[in-house]
């Protein structure tokens, strides 16, 4: 997918795969070279961020990293529901889907000046859970999260 985060006046753009299984989601952007650039996993109380750039990577709760991040208040995994249209709806944030049918081609979710544009690009369907990414040996501890 391509994805497009606007907090205020600042914006970042990618191309990132989603993958989700009830409960649990792991988003992996990536650079223009086609490399990881981050992963962001969650399941239940537990969300890890790995920071492949500078080689950092955080873990905590879902309040926390909503704290620390300052996108959104949704859950990531209530983010993922929103993004692949299985929920619809969430508290504070609107969302609108092109076409309004699922799977949508776009996705729109914003809340105050927050901003977010998915276009989807391909959908894969499997039976296979998400699995929490591993932290690589050399990776700094304990970096929060920033868009």
């Amino acid at each position: 997918m391509r994805v497009r985060a606007t907090s205020g006046d600042r914006a970042q753009s990618c191309r990132a795969l989603l993958e989700y299984s009830p409960g649990a989601m792991l988003l992996t952007a990536y650079t223009p070279l086609g490399t990881s650039a981050m992963r962001l996993y969650s399941s239940g109380d537990r969300v890890v961020f790995l920071n492949d750039l500078e080689e950092t990577a955080w873990s905590g709760t879902p309040a926390e990293f909503a704290a620390s991040f300052g996108f959104f208040d949704a859950t990531p995994v209530t983010m993922a529901e929103l993004i692949l249209g299985r929920r619809t709806s969430a508290p504070g944030v609107n969302i609108a889907y092109e076409p309004p049918s699922f799977p949508p081609k776009h996705v729109v979710v914003t809340h105050g000046s927050q901003r977010l544009d998915i276009e989807h690009l391909e959908s894969t369907y499997t039976n296979a859970r998400v699995e929490e990414p591993k932290v690589p040996n050399g990776y700094r501890c304990c970096i929060p999260p920033r868009l």
